[in-house]
């Protein structure tokens, strides 16, 4: 799985394929290979959101907005 946060993207992926493996992601910057972040979780979903909150946050550090309200989807 990937989330595309420009300039930044994240690849989710199971640690192995075994139940009760981890899940990590890696966050890069579009077009390099140099891992930004790095971190694992119990679960797809964790890794998502853990993902997630670090793209916002690399966002807000460079002084981009994080989310603008016409990509905000209701359920």
């Amino acid at each position: 799985m990937k989330i595309v946060r420009h300039p930044y993207h994240a690849s989710i992926n199971p640690g192995a394929a075994k139940p009760g493996s981890l899940w990590h992601f890696v966050v890069r910057v579009d077009g390099s290979t140099e891992v930004i972040a790095h971190e694992e979780a119990s679960s797809k979903e964790d890794a998502c959101c853990a993902a997630m909150l670090e793209l916002v946050r690399l966002q807000r550090k460079n002084g981009k907005p994080a989310i603008k309200s016409s990509e905000l989807r209701r359920a």
